[in-house]
C-alpha cells in the first residue's frame, strides 16, 4: 500500500485505516500531518505489516512514541524490513523505553538514510529486540554519534550477546560518529558478520579493538574501509588462547578473504602478527593512499631478542600497496613471511620502502612486481624492492640537482635583466 502527499485521516477514511491494519507492505511518501507513525495513523497497531518505508515525511519524528501514549500490544511484531529515508525531522525509532511485547523481534533489515537529526540508531531498549537483524545500513546522517548503544548495561547480568545474527553492515558519510557500538563490546557477538563497509566516518578512531569482539569474527569475509581520516586501529591485539596448556592462534578471522583500505590518513599499520597468522583464507589485500602507514604487519607483540618466527599467507593471491608515503616495509620484525599463492603484487608511489621484510620472502608463484610504470623482477622480492628503492633515490637526486641548476640559471637571468635595466 502506498500513501503520499498531504493525505490526512478522518472518519471518512475509516476504510483506509482498516486496510492499513491488514497491510503487509506500506510506503509512506511526503506524508504530512503525522509525527509518529503508529499513534497518528491508526490506533490498533500494525499487526500484519512486514515491510515499511518512510520517505520524505518531514513531520515524522518517531516510529513509536510510548512516552505520550500506550502503544498497541502487537504493533510491528511481524515487521521484517524497515527503511527510513530523507526524513529531516526524524529523531529516533522508539521514543520511550517501554516497547510493545514482541515488537521488532522479526526485523531482519534496517536502512536509515539522509536523516540529519537522529543521534542513535538502536539504544539498548531497541537493541534487545533486534535478535534477528541481518543487515543494517546507515548513510548520510550528519548528527549520528553511534549506531548501537549498550551504555549502562552490566555484563555480569547479561546472558545472551547482541547482534549475533548480523551479516552485513554499511556505514557511509557519518561525520560525527565516534562508535559503531557504544559501551562494553564484550556484550556483542559478531559471529554471523560477513561484510563490513565503512566510508567517510571521520570521527571513528577504533573498530575491532576488544579481544572478545575479534574472537567472534568467525564468519567475516570482506572488510572495506575508505576515507575514515581519524581511524587509528582496525584490528586490536588478539590474545592467544590456550588449548591443552599450549597457546594457539585464534580462529576469529579465518574466513576473511578481502581487505580493502583506502585514504585512512592516521592508520599506522593494519594488524599484528597474531592477526596475520589467522588470515588463512585472505586472497586480496589492498592498502591505498594511507599516508601514515609504516608497515602492514606490526612487530609490537614480540619481545626483544626473540628468535625469528614464521608467518604464512597461504591463500593471498593479490596485493596492492599504492601511494603510501610512509611505508618502509611489509613487516619490520624478524618474521619469515611466506606467500605461496601470491601472483599479483603492485608497489607504486611508495617512496620510502627500502625492503619488503626480514630474510628471504617465500613467493613461489610470483615472477614480477607491478610498478607505477611497467614491472620489475630480479629473482626475489627483497632484491626487487631494494633495486626499486635505489632507482627512486637516484631519480630524486637527479631531479634535485636539475632543480638546483634551474634555480641558479633563473637567478643569473634575473641578475642579467636587472643589469640591462640599470644600463638603460
Amino acid at each position: 500500500m502506498i500513501l503520499s502527499h498531504d493525505m490526512r485521516f478522518s472518519p471518512l477514511l475509516g476504510w483506509v485505516k482498516d486496510l492499513l491494519k491488514r497491510s503487509e507492505f506500506l510506503f509512506l511518501h511526503e506524508f504530512i500531518g503525522v509525527q509518529d507513525i503508529d499513534g497518528d495513523l491508526i490506533s490498533g497497531g500494525f499487526t500484519e505489516l512486514k515491510c515499511l518505508t518512510l520517505q520524505s515525511c518531514d513531520n515524522v519524528k518517531y516510529l513509536l512514541n510510548t512516552l505520550e501514549r500506550a502503544a498497541p500490544h502487537e504493533t510491528f511484531h511481524n515487521l521484517e524490513e524497515l527503511t527510513i529515508y530523507s526524513n529531516h525531522s526524524f529523531v529516533e525509532i522508539c521514543h520511550g523505553q517501554v516497547l510493545p511485547a514482541g515488537s521488532f523481534n522479526k526485523l531482519k533489515r534496517l536502512d536509515v538514510k539522509w536523516c540529519q537529526n537522529i543521534l542513535n540508531i538502536a539504544p539498548i531498549h531497541l537493541l534487545r529486540r533486534l535478535k534477528n537483524l541481518e543487515y543494517c545500513s546507515v548513510f548520510f546522517c550528519a548528527s549520528l554519534l553511534h549506531v548501537f548503544d549498550l551504555q549502562g548495561l552490566d555484563i555480569v547480568n547479561q546472558e545472551t550477546k547482541f547482534l549475533a545474527s548480523l551479516k552485513e553492515i554499511e556505514l557511509i558519510a557519518l561525520p560525527e560518529m565516534t562508535h559503531i557500538w557504544k559501551g562494553d563490546s564484550r556484550l556483542i557477538s559478531l559471529c554471523s558478520l560477513k561484510k563490513l563497509c565503512l566510508w567517510a566516518c571521520d570521527n571513528l578512531t577504533k573498530l575491532f579493538s576488544h579481544n572478545s569482539l575479534l574472537q567472534s569474527l568467525a564468519s567475516l569475509e570482506d572488510v572495506t574501509i575508505i576515507s575514515c581520516i581519524n581511524l587509528e586501529e582496525i584490528f586490536g591485539k588478539m590474545e592467544m588462547i590456550r588449548k591443552n596448556s599450549q597457546p594457539t592462534t585464534s580462529q576469529g578471522l579465518q574466513n576473511l578473504t578481502t581487505i580493502n583500505i583506502q585514504s585512512c590518513s592516521k592508520l599506522v599499520n593494519l594488524f599484528t602478527a597474531s592477526i596475520a597468522e589467522s588470515l588463512v583464507l585472505l586472497k586480496t589485500l589492498r592498502v591505498i593512499s594511507c599516508a601514515a602507514v609504516q608497515e602492514i604487519v606490526t612487530d609490537r607483540e614480540r619481545s626483544k631478542g626473540a628468535s625469528a618466527e614464521r608467518i604464512e599467507f597461504p591463500s593471498l593471491f593479490e596485493m596492492e600497496l599504492r601511494n603510501l608515503d610512509s611505508l618502509t616495509c611489509f613487516c619490520s620484525g624478524q618474521y619469515l613471511i611466506e606467500f605461496p599463492a601470491l601472483e599479483m603484487l603492485t608497489i607504486a608511489e611508495c617512496p620510502k620502502i627500502k625492503t619488503f621484510g626480514y630474510g628471504d620472502q617465500v613467493t613461489a608463484k610470483l615472477n614480477r612486481v607491478e610498478l607505477q610504470e611497467g614491472n620489475r623482477w630480479t629473482g626475489n622480492l627483497n632484491d626487487t624492492v631494494k633495486q626499486l628503492f635505489h632507482e627512486q633515490e637516484r631519480i630524486q637526486k637527479q631531479e634535485g640537482m636539475r632543480t638546483g641548476r634551474l634555480t641558479e640559471s633563473s637567478a643569473a637571468e634575473i641578475e642579467n635583466s636587472l643589469m640591462r635595466l640599470l644600463q638603460h
